[in-house]
């Protein structure tokens, strides 16, 4: 019985001291793949869920910045955006345009890269949840 104790508690105290995880979404299978081979290379442990999760531990934060600014570039806070397929392009084109938030649009892949600036993207993302079903 005390063994079993004793077993039970370090398992309890190393569940306790499991490093917490921040999680990024990488949605492009070549972008995904990229950074895998870059975690590897540069020893970062991690594990993906749902396939397009990637998670690491949050003491690698700046190393993973690094590759992600690697491989998409730099963050420019100052813009938002949503990815949309193809179908729902026009309609929330229109929309966007519609009720006067200015956007750029890029075709990626299989999907639509809508970016406006981040002052609007309260309003940007109402029109979007009322245009994507």
């Amino acid at each position: 019985m005390k063994i079993l104790m004793v077993v039970f508690m370090l398992l309890a105290s190393v569940s306790c001291m499991a490093e917490p995880e921040e999680m990024m979404q990488v949605n492009r299978g070549y972008d995904r793949q990229k950074m895998v081979e870059m975690f590897v290379s540069e020893n970062v442990p991690y594990k993906i869920v749902n396939e397009n999760q990637i998670y690491y531990p949050v003491s690698y934060r700046d190393k993973v910045k690094e590759i992600r600014e690697a491989v998409w570039g730099t963050v420019d806070n100052s813009k938002k955006g949503v990815s949309v397929k193809p179908d729902i392009a026009p309609t929330l084109a229109a929309e966007l345009v519609r009720n006067g938030i200015s956007y750029s649009v890029n075709f990626s892949e299989d999907s639509y890269v809508f970016t406006w600036n981040a002052h609007d993207n309260k309003s940007a993302m109402s029109i979007v949840h009322a245009v994507v079903p």
